[in-house]
């Protein structure tokens, strides 16, 4: 407990733990500025495959924020304000690397790939949260 005090009193600490999702929201950009994806021949393994990436990547994402938010405060507890702002952040960020994918020679942005990560984030929300 008193450790816990003190790590939260260290503002470094605080601004750090924000690094993660920062970090990981970097890598998503990058993924998403590659001009040519690798495929497979077959459209439905192909499918199955990417959609999957999109859920994971943003499942993580959102455990990303999660954690970041969980461990920055004195009394860490799972509140329905702190859901709904990183499913926001999460969505927006979403929306955001589609239309930035959509500026990439070679890739296309989809409405439906945001569905795909906010399905993402909705089932790491639930999984979090217990609610399941």
């Amino acid at each position: 407990m008193i450790i816990k005090k003190i790590i939260m009193k260290n503002q470094w600490w605080n601004f750090s733990l924000f690094l993660l999702p920062i970090f990981w929201m970097g890598i998503i950009s990058f993924l998403s500025s590659q001009p040519v994806l690798p495929s497979l021949d077959v459209f439905w393994q192909d499918f199955i495959i990417k959609k999957t990436a999109h859920l994971t990547v943003y499942m993580i994402l959102f455990w990303c924020w999660f954690l970041a938010f969980r461990l920055s405060h004195a009394q860490p507890e799972k509140t329905s304000r702190q859901l709904f702002l990183i499913i926001i952040l999460c969505l927006v960020f979403a929306i955001f690397d589609e239309w930035h994918q959509s500026y990439v020679p070679g890739r296309t942005g989809t409405l439906r790939d945001v569905g795909y990560d906010f399905l993402g984030v909705s089932l790491a929300a639930l999984w979090s949260y217990k609610i399941v």
